[in-house]
């Protein structure tokens, strides 16, 4: 993966989707803005499942970046993370880990 980040932070294009399985992973740009996102869910949330999903977020934010989204068309939870600046390569991929360490210390308390 950190050849693919690499040649999208050296190239023009606006947006890198990459697939994990079957969860999605997004980079953007935005000005000077790099939105960084990780899929958390697939389906839509109902209430319980969505405030489990909320209660996690306040405890991580005194360990990761990462914010709680959901995705306006479908309903899946999103992990996302904008960085600022042009955003150098050690410096992405290190954000981009990080989030996804989130994606999935998130997904592991909540199985249990």
């Amino acid at each position: 993966m950190e050849a693919l980040v690499r040649d999208w932070l050296n190239s023009r294009e606006e947006q890198l989707s990459v697939f994990e399985g079957d969860d999605e992973i997004i980079l953007k740009r935005q000005a000077k803005t790099l939105f960084l996102g990780a899929q958390l869910t697939s389906a839509v949330a109902d209430n319980a499942a969505l405030y489990s999903w909320m209660r996690l977020g306040a405890a991580s934010l005194n360990h990761f970046q990462g914010a709680l989204a959901q995705k306006p068309d479908t309903g899946a939870l999103w992990l996302i993370q904008n960085l600022r600046g042009a955003g150098d390569e050690a410096g992405l991929y290190a954000s981009l880990q990080a989030l996804l360490n989130q994606r999935d210390t998130w997904r592991a308390t909540a199985a249990r």
